[in-house]
């Protein structure tokens, strides 16, 4: 249970997601993985879309779903959110419910007219086009970039390396492959882990 102001309507599961039913029959998605997390509190499905996106020159496809969630503990409203993340846990939940190519309808009295309307699955295949567009762009352009070693080194000392001595070493030495071999056994097995 949370705390919630009194204009605060209660969307029950069958309620919250009967909007996926209408936008899985527009659209042709469907449903993939669903959950409920912190003991029911939220609650997400996970429906891929029919088609994936590829990147030029990729024969790699990333796929392209709509993550739908509901709270019941006034965190959250009722969000659809476009991504190429399937969720599966609350750390993949948490990072698509980060994107900015969602919609959202708040626990207020005119939510059940919202969920029940086609306009706005309509809008959300419109959003999925864009986002899929945008993303397609986006990954065009990370696909281009050089990344050399040393950047990779860098990255992975951020992320593996918590001695404060073994990264100033690993910066003087210009990130060079060879001292790698030199770290303490877990970070080394934790880097080359990382790298393969």
């Amino acid at each position: 249970l949370g705390v919630v102001s009194p204009k605060y309507e209660v969307v029950q599961n069958y309620e919250g997601f009967s909007f996926i039913d209408t936008f899985t029959n527009n659209s042709g998605a469907k449903i993939e993985t669903a959950g409920s997390l912190n003991g029911g509190r939220r609650v997400f499905i996970t429906a891929k879309m029919p088609t994936d996106l590829v990147v030029d020159g990729d024969n790699s496809p990333i796929e392209n779903y709509i993550v739908f969630h509901n709270s019941h503990d006034g965190s959250t409203s009722v969000t659809a959110v476009v991504t190429p993340i399937r969720v599966v846990c609350q750390n993949t939940l948490a990072a698509a419910l980060g994107s900015k190519n969602k919609i959202s309808f708040k626990h207020t009295k005119n939510i059940g007219n919202n969920l029940y309307n086609e306009t706005r699955a309509a809008m959300l295949l419109g959003l999925n086009e864009g986002a899929m567009e945008k993303f397609k762009e986006d990954f065009a352009k990370m696909r281009a970039e050089v990344v050399l070693q040393r950047d990779i080194l860098k990255f992975a000392t951020d992320v593996f390396v918590d001695n404060e001595k073994t990264r100033k070493e690993l910066a003087v030495c210009g990130y060079n492959w060879g001292i790698v071999d030199s770290l303490p056994a877990q970070t080394h097995k934790s880097i080359q882990h990382f790298l393969h």
